[in-house]
């Protein structure tokens, strides 16, 4: 009886064990389901606020790109209205003719056959009247000539006048006087 029954014992505490066992195999189930649920109900929560949050951002955004462009469009509108003032008043000066416009490119005398390219040995003509070596040479005395140089220098001194120290004025005469040839002799 007592083998019987210890044997009745060991079978009950193995079948209370196994029982045990099993209700804990279901409870951790249904904890491990129940955690899953919570996590899910949680990232379902943090999920809706992640896209609130991103639906505000975007709605100031956009506002703030309205704006934006308001603020563009506002500046581009003056600026317009400045441009055809200042086209308006450039018109008037030049009809009263205070300002004349001023051409790009200076007119030149061109060869009899221009082909938009200069050969080294065509002479380019600019209006020029010294066309040889001789009358060259003739320009230059004439402008070197003493009486030339005298009659600039009479010009020059009577130009002359007193603006500074009287060190200064004194300078600048001696040395238009130094430059009229045979000056000491008079």
């Amino acid at each position: 009886m007592r083998s019987e029954l210890k044997e009745l014992r060991e079978h009950l505490q193995r079948t209370v064990a196994s029982q045990v066992e099993l209700i804990f195999n279901i409870l951790g189930d249904l904890e491990v389901d129940s955690r899953f649920t919570v996590l899910e109900q949680k990232v379902d929560v943090f999920a809706k606020e992640l896209n609130d949050l991103i639906g505000e951002r975007v709605a100031h955004f956009t506002k703030w790109e309205v704006q934006q462009h308001k603020d563009l469009k506002g500046q581009v509108m003056e600026l317009q209205e400045e441009l055809a003032a200042c086209k308006k008043e450039l018109a008037r000066a030049m009809r009263q003719g205070c300002i004349a416009m001023q051409p790009r490119e200076k007119k030149m005398q061109k060869p009899r056959s221009y082909d938009r390219m200069r050969e080294a040995r065509r002479p380019y003509t600019d209006a020029c009247d010294i066309k040889t070596w001789e009358k060259f040479k003739r320009e230059l005395k004439r402008q070197l000539y003493p009486e030339s140089i005298k009659d600039m220098v009479m010009i020059n001194l009577r130009r002359l006048r007193q603006k500074g120290s009287i060190c200064k004025y004194v300078r600048e005469y001696s040395t238009l006087m130094l430059e009229i040839p045979e000056m000491s002799e008079r």
